[in-house]
């Protein structure tokens, strides 16, 4: 199946974090600079919008938070059950590998804030178109 750009195509996403991965359905949209993923899990919605200068991973539910990784520094501020909380974001790695039936994201990055540390993150998304 051709990805045409701004078809929604349904997928199969598998997201692995520090915990086990986590398989899912989802929705890939092909954009004039990359693309826009769409899955939940569970109650979470997230959407990852990637582009050749940025890549932005948007979560609402239990923790809401919207966080662009790309080569300057940026913030976010995550909404938790226990207030807001503010966070610089270092993007560590940033990789994108897309071939005709798969698409692969390694995402790292460091969030800091006061009070909290550091903490690092890794998201190993893989899409199969």
């Amino acid at each position: 199946m051709d990805n045409v750009i701004g078809v929604n195509m349904p997928v199969t996403v598998t997201v692995a974090t520090e915990t086990e991965p986590t398989t899912v359905d989802g929705v890939y949209t092909k954009t004039d600079d990359g693309f826009v993923l769409q899955f939940e899990i569970g109650t979470d919605k997230f959407s990852i919008a990637h582009g050749e200068k940025q890549t932005e991973v948007k979560a609402e539910g239990v923790m809401s938070y919207d966080i662009t990784l790309c080569d300057d520094n940026t913030s976010t501020v995550l909404a938790t059950p226990f207030g807001m909380v503010k966070f610089n974001v270092k993007t560590e790695m940033r990789h994108v590998c897309i071939t005709e039936r798969i698409v692969r994201m390694l995402l790292s990055y460091v969030l800091s804030a006061d009070g909290v540390g550091d903490m690092m993150r890794k998201v190993d998304v893989t899409v199969n178109l």
